[in-house]
């Protein structure tokens, strides 16, 4: 069985994301030099970066697991939990 951890336990919103969508589109549009004027395009941009903080977030948790993954793996050293877990098999 592989427990998968809930993006909420993992994820932790990025501050930039926690203060009014409007704050941040103003200042993306004033960075790129171009206004980022109706609705829909606003809501796109920010659904946007809302889906890349959390792809970020998941890869870096994903890249954490992996090294532990790599370090037990090469020096044969595994936690006592997956001992037991291959002592079924």
């Amino acid at each position: 069985q592989t427990l998968v951890p809930k993006p909420d336990k993992v994820y932790r919103v990025a501050s930039y994301l926690k203060r009014p969508p409007r704050l941040l589109i103003q200042a993306l549009g004033r960075q790129l030099d171009h206004p980022i004027k109706t609705k829909s395009e606003q809501k796109f941009i920010y659904s946007r970066l809302k889906l890349l903080d959390l792809q970020f977030c998941l890869n870096i948790h994903q890249s954490l697991w992996q090294s532990y993954f790599d370090l037990s793996y090469e020096q044969h050293q595994w936690p006592v939990s997956v001992h037991r877990s291959l002592d079924y098999e």
